[in-house]
């Protein structure tokens, strides 16, 4: 008899992301997107413009490759969130691949490892900080 329940986990195409990415974005779907994002850039494909390699998806793209667990109102504020910190920068794919109809209105994104670093940075000297405050009173209250 095959035991079938363990694989489960492994059998599909997994979500990964690391924590301090989360702790740095403040989300895990930030954090999922973001991944996500990565991965496709490494793929062949997408545009190069100013130095930057650039990658482009759909709402409605991004939420199936991410299993459906969120909906697309949760993609496209978690994207909102994302540009607005300064890591994910989207552009119109029209303004940047020449192949395309300048009237194109999916976006073109990149992130900005610049930014994100920074983010991580913080992330982190606020937990060792909360750490240490956190060891402060314990020692305080014994």
């Amino acid at each position: 008899m095959s035991r079938r329940a363990p694989l489960l986990l492994l059998d599909e195409h997994p979500l990964l992301f690391q924590r301090a990415v989360a702790r740095a974005v403040g989300s895990s779907n930030r954090a999922l997107i973001l991944q996500q994002i990565n991965y496709w850039l490494g793929l062949p494909g997408g545009v190069d413009w100013r130095g930057n390699h650039w990658i482009w998806q759909t709402i409605a793209t991004i939420r199936d490759e991410l299993g459906g667990i969120v909906d697309e109102r949760t993609v496209r504020r978690e994207i909102s969130i994302l540009e607005r910190m300064g890591v994910l920068v989207s552009m119109p794919r029209g303004e940047i691949d020449p192949r395309c109809d300048s009237r194109d209105r999916t976006k073109a994104y990149r992130i900005d490892h610049d930014a994100l670093r920074r983010l991580s940075d913080a992330a982190e000297a606020a937990r060792r900080r909360d750490a240490i405050s956190a060891k402060r009173a314990e020692d305080g209250a014994a």
